[in-house]
């Protein structure tokens, strides 16, 4: 059960607009929202919500797996971390 709540809260990071951008929130935590409790709970309902659908055993299979099994099988676990976007200070022109 942990593997999907992991699972569903990095889900939850990825841009409605699904253009490679986090999902933002108001305010100075733009990433989790000022309450990461918050984020946290919508992310377990959105895995509760899902698992209630009783998903197949095959759409499950890749969570069973611990990462030296999964390195075992495949050879590599690969991924690409991209850098949070820096703030840039801009002069007022007038």
């Amino acid at each position: 059960m942990r593997n999907w709540k992991r699972f569903f809260y990095e889900l939850y990071h990825v841009g409605p607009g699904f253009d490679g951008d986090y999902r933002r929130f108001a305010g100075r935590y733009h990433v989790h929202s000022a309450r990461a409790s918050k984020f946290d709970d919508v992310a377990e309902r959105l895995c509760d919500e899902y698992l209630s659908t009783t998903p197949t055993p095959e759409a499950c299979k890749f969570l069973r797996h611990r990462t030296d099994t999964l390195l075992a099988h495949h050879g590599a676990i690969t991924g690409l971390k991209i850098p949070g976007p820096k703030l840039v200070a801009i002069e007022d022109a007038a």
